[in-house]
């Protein structure tokens, strides 16, 4: 059997065994939270690409945008290595803008990062607006079209070698008048 004294050092020895394991100083009792993001589209334009990308409690983020026939990276290490790095600000929501010179879809797939993990975007596919192309422009309206019955007219030959066409109308109120570059013409007098 124990006697007191062996029993009391037995106790404090159990007690302080008990404070020490609950004032750790392992930094994994501060729960940080993981990563999270996903990218949405924004208005398309001719020859580039419009995106957002929303992350939380990220520390580091990348993206990758390519041909939608490709194969995309499918995991956070591979698009961090071979995407473009986006630096962070305090804004959880980033507008990207990327230049593209081809009229093709594009995906777009992201990563972010944090000291408790790594994860990965939805997949976003993409279309730059059509540079309409200079044929297929509407052409010129035409005049609208208006019937007008001429009752009388009068041509006349001016001496600067133009000529003059006036006609009027039923009710003599209206006049049409133009006027007539007449060349390799002589006036014979008549």
């Amino acid at each position: 059997m124990m006697n007191f004294a062996s029993m009391k050092f037995f106790l404090v020895g159990l007690t302080l065994t008990a404070m020490l394991s609950a004032c750790s100083d392992d930094e994994t009792s501060d729960l940080i939270p993981e990563p999270s993001i996903s990218i949405s589209a924004l208005e398309s334009e001719i020859g580039a690409l419009n995106f957002s990308i929303n992350v939380e409690n990220a520390e580091q983020c990348a993206y990758v945008c390519m041909n939608a026939n490709e194969s995309l990276p499918t995991t956070a290490d591979e698009i961090f290595a071979t995407g473009t790095s986006i630096k962070l600000t305090d804004k959880n929501k980033l507008s990207i803008r990327v230049p593209v010179d081809k009229q093709i879809t594009y995906a777009v797939i992201a990563a972010t990062a944090n000291q408790t993990g790594k994860t990965i975007s939805n997949k976003l596919q993409l279309t730059p607006l059509k540079d309409e192309d200079p044929g297929t422009e509407d052409p010129e309206p035409k005049p609208e079209q208006i019937d007008i019955t001429f009752s009388t007219g009068e041509l006349l030959y001016l001496p600067n070698g133009m000529l003059l066409i006036n006609l009027f109308e039923t009710d003599n109120t209206s006049v049409y008048q133009t006027q007539i570059k007449l060349e390799g013409i002589e006036n014979n007098g008549a």
